[in-house]
Parts: structure tokens; C-alpha cells; sequence
């Protein structure tokens, strides 16, 4: 009988530590349609019983309500407003962050996804349109910090990554060139490639149509005097010279 009430007294410590954890998670903040008909547009934020609790329903208006809502991350959620202003606010619906950029994105998101960087936000200046899965055009990128600070001016033309299993490092592009940053928007290769790819520690790149291979940190593992490079496996590439193929390993080492 003292083990089985053992066991309930456990359970219920444990329900009660889910439910206040719970509570205070950045996923029970949600940004719905309060009123799901066709003329409206209005999000606000509810709780996770429906309880609308940004803006306050008993003293705001529709018009506090937002354009475009999106989830919490590291504390903030970006908001659009009627004014069409973009601004950053934290739980209580006040304003951290007034920002005066063309669009912006959420903290840690990428592409429409949170494979983003970790406390960065995205910005951009000139933008003529924007979508889903990553479609935009024009303008130029920058990226902030939690507290409105330009961690990475705003005059890239790309900030890019496609590999998912490492996000270590992006690319970027400013005046046709390419280079590589790191998730902390530092700069780890300044743009000067033409071309410039980076897949599971290594970078791709070409210059004056010459081809070479960089590491995560910059340094040159294959000189750029090839005219194309391929990696083939984990361990190997194939450069080719004139037409005539050469195999390499990770190090920059002709195998055969």
C-alpha cells in the first residue's frame, strides 16, 4: 500500500513539473485567426485554453491586432501591424525590437524552417517580393541580434546554406562574389569566388574559372587550378586538368 501511494504522489509531482513546464514554453504561445472568416486578417496570440492574451482583449481594439504573427523564439515573436511595420515583441505583447527593414524574419529561422541561426534574425532592405520555402527577391540581407543590434550589415545579396546536416557555416553573397561565414556572422572567407558551395566541411569554389577546395575554416586544401572538381565520395574528389582526371583525397592528396 506505501509503494502504491509512493507511485501516485510520483506521478502527480511529475504531472504537476510537465504542466508548469508546459506553461512556460515558447510553444504555448500560438498565433491564430480570432475570427476564421474570409474577411478577416487579424492574429492574435492565445493561450493554450483559446484565451487570447496579445494584444489584451479588454484593452485593445482590432486594429492592435497584427497583419502577420509568428511564433516565439528566444523570447520574441515578430509581428507586422497595420502601419505594415515590422517590430519584435516579448510575452506581454510589448515592443523589444522596433526595426524599420522591408521584412524580416524570425529568430533561428531559415527558409521557412528553424534550422536558422541561433539568436540571429534575418533583415532585409529593397526586397520587391518574398514567399514560401525560401523565394525572395531583391534587396540586400543582414542579420540582427536579440536586442536590435546589426551582427552582419545590411548589403549581402545572399546569406545561404544547403546542407542540413550542418549549419556551422553559410554562404554569402555581396557584389557577384561569394564567401563563408560561420553561425555567428563571422566573417570566415571574404567574398572574392565567383562560385562558391559549401557541403559537409569543405567549400566548393571557383575563381577566373579555376577550381580548388576550401576547408570549414578557409584554408586552401585544393589549389584553384583546376578546371573541375567533384567529390565523389566522403573521402574522395575528382579534379580534372586539361581534361584529364586526377583523384584526390580529403587532404588535398593525389591518390591516383
Amino acid at each position: 500500500m506505501k509503494t502504491i501511494v509512493t507511485l501516485i504522489l510520483l506521478v502527480a509531482v511529475c504531472s504537476c513539473q510537465l504542466e508548469m513546464k508546459y506553461c512556460v514554453c515558447e510553444e504555448d504561445m500560438l498565433y491564430v485567426k480570432p475570427k476564421p472568416s474570409p474577411d478577416s486578417r487579424n492574429f492574435v496570440y492565445v493561450d493554450r485554453f483559446g484565451r487570447q492574451r496579445i494584444p489584451d482583449p479588454d484593452l485593445s481594439k482590432p486594429s492592435d491586432e497584427f497583419m502577420e504573427a509568428h511564433e516565439f523564439s528566444c523570447g520574441l515573436a515578430l509581428v507586422r501591424g497595420y502601419d505594415k511595420k515590422w517590430r519584435y515583441i516579448n510575452r506581454k505583447g510589448g515592443t523589444v525590437i522596433e526595426v524599420s527593414y522591408d521584412k524580416c524574419w524570425s529568430f533561428g529561422e531559415f527558409y521557412e524552417s528553424d534550422l536558422g541561426f541561433k539568436g540571429l534574425a534575418r533583415v532585409n532592405n529593397g526586397i520587391k517580393r518574398w514567399g514560401g520555402m525560401g523565394w525572395n527577391e531583391g534587396g540586400k540581407y543582414g542579420l540582427i541580434d536579440t536586442k536590435g543590434r546589426v551582427i552582419l550589415p545590411v548589403e549581402y545579396d545572399e546569406i545561404i546554406n544547403f546542407d542540413e546536416e550542418d549549419r556551422s557555416r553559410w554562404m554569402v553573397k555581396k557584389d557577384s562574389v561569394w564567401g563563408l561565414i560561420d553561425d555567428k556572422a563571422q566573417i570566415i572567407v571574404p567574398p572574392q569566388y565567383d562560385k562558391l558551395n559549401y557541403f559537409r566541411g569543405y567549400a566548393y569554389v571557383e575563381k577566373n574559372n579555376q577550381s580548388g577546395m576550401l576547408d570549414k575554416n578557409g584554408k586552401v586544401i585544393i589549389p584553384l587550378k583546376y578546371d573541375s572538381i567533384f567529390r565523389i565520395s566522403k573521402d574522395s574528389i575528382r579534379v580534372f586538368k586539361y581534361g584529364t582526371p586526377m583523384l584526390m583525397n580529403a587532404k588535398g592528396k593525389v591518390i591516383r
